[in-house]
């Protein structure tokens, strides 16, 4: 079935916007966020907190790849991985399956065989396209040469195809060439295909966010436009490998860049999953103080990310005391039990956001609301790029009522 979107409300002067998105299994309305299947569990992130769309990484590398044609046994545990994750969603969710190719760092490709990377890619298409996945993006990339996106990605799509699945495209983090490039790719295939999304666009913000990365953003806010008036509807922007700071252990407070994004188009966000290195005084900060403090606890009510200590005894985080000094007590997979903490106060904001703040009826008009926040007030290069984006793009987005229907 193919996706049906509508706006459900927006703003003259702001890129906020509700929208109500209807797939084969149910709906859900943006803003929201993607949990990944990997942190859903029974005591921070179960299913029932979810908000309608969870996310399913095919997480793999070249190397495991070439493993896995090679051997069952290995093909086996990677297939019945995905399964697993799949088994944790809820009924009506709609799920997105988010293939992610990577390389390791010491290993060379050398995929220049085209023989070899169809091979490849045909299987990465396989397990991606899992029977119960509703939307399959089209490959994203990290550390894998630019020079292979396009053919894998057109390989990929053929095969996904003969699969009978439906296909969001995807904008990868990549020069502009190169997703000038992709974009003609996804354009010859809309020709051909209906199971290809012309309203959803996958896009990696690479461990990042649409703030930090203004100038990759602002140009995906153009494709967005330009498939809005070409196609007639609206087009939402699944944000994946989003996260408010590549440095976050570097300082004490961190303004949440990821929750602006909501009000400068990105309509569904993702958690990041690529694992980039830090920056040498940053491993040295780490070595040389409490490790703990080097975890972040999202501020929701001043869009700050907070060292977890500094909260412990604050009001702001009542619901997850227990939670948190259980993680900090057993000192097991802190990072994982933070994040899903983190993730679990996403949701929570962006139910809040589309009852009171997104609505023309609201409490207040979102750029109002957003400039009363402590992360507002200390991040001057976050506030401007808001703006200015704001500026840009709200004179060219059609109105409301173009697309109510």
């Amino acid at each position: 079935m193919k996706l049906r979107i509508n706006i459900v409300d927006s703003f003259d002067n702001s890129l906020a916007r509700i929208l109500e998105i209807t797939h084969s299994k149910g709906s859900f309305e943006t803003p929201t966020y993607a949990v990944s299947a990997n942190y859903i569990d029974e005591n921070i992130l179960e299913g029932a907190s979810l908000n309608g769309v969870v996310e399913i990484p095919v997480l793999i590398s070249i190397k495991k790849l070439r493993r896995a044609i090679n051997d069952i046994r290995f093909m086996e545990r990677i297939e019945n991985k995905i399964k697993r994750l799949i088994n944790k969603t809820t009924k009506n969710s709609m799920i997105i399956s988010l293939p992610l190719l990577e390389e390791t760092k010491d290993i060379e490709p050398k995929i220049s065989e085209p023989q070899e990377l169809n091979m490849l890619t045909q299987y990465f298409a396989e397990i991606s396209c899992h029977p119960e996945a509703t939307v399959v993006c089209s490959p994203i990339f990290h550390k894998v040469p630019e020079q292979f996106y396009n053919h894998i990605i057109n390989k990929f799509m053929e095969t996904a195809l003969s699969l009978n699945v439906y296909i969001a495209p995807s904008q990868p983090y990549a020069p502009r060439t190169t997703l000038n490039e992709l974009v003609n790719i996804y354009r010859k295939w809309w020709k051909k295909e209906d199971k290809i999304s012309r309203n959803l666009l996958c896009v990696d913000y690479n461990n990042s966010n649409a703030v930090s990365k203004y100038s990759f953003h602002n140009y995906v806010l153009t494709v967005k436009m330009l498939l809005e008036k070409e196609f007639e509807e609206p087009v939402a922007i699944y944000g994946v490998n989003v996260n408010y700071s590549r440095v976050k252990v570097k300082y004490e407070k961190i303004s949440a860049r990821d929750l602006f994004s909501y009000f400068i188009g990105l309509d569904v966000m993702g958690v990041n999953h690529k694992r980039i290195p830090l920056p040498s005084e940053v491993v040295e900060r780490i070595k040389r103080k409490d490790e703990t403090k080097s975890y972040k606890l999202l501020n929701r009510y001043e869009y700050m990310y907070v060292d977890i200590k500094d909260l412990l005894n604050k009001e702001i985080i009542a619901n997850y005391k227990d939670h948190l000094k259980k993680i900090l007590e057993k000192d097991e997979k802190i990072d994982d039990n933070i994040k899903k903490i983190n993730m679990k106060i996403i949701l929570e904001e962006t139910d809040y956001l589309r009852k009171e703040i997104f609505k023309r009826s609201g409490a207040k008009h979102p750029l109002r609301y957003l400039e009363e926040k402590e992360g507002w007030k200390k991040d001057e290069y976050a506030a401007n790029a808001v703006l200015k984006i704001t500026k840009r793009y709200v004179e060219k987005t059609k109105t409301l009522d173009i697309y109510k229907t």
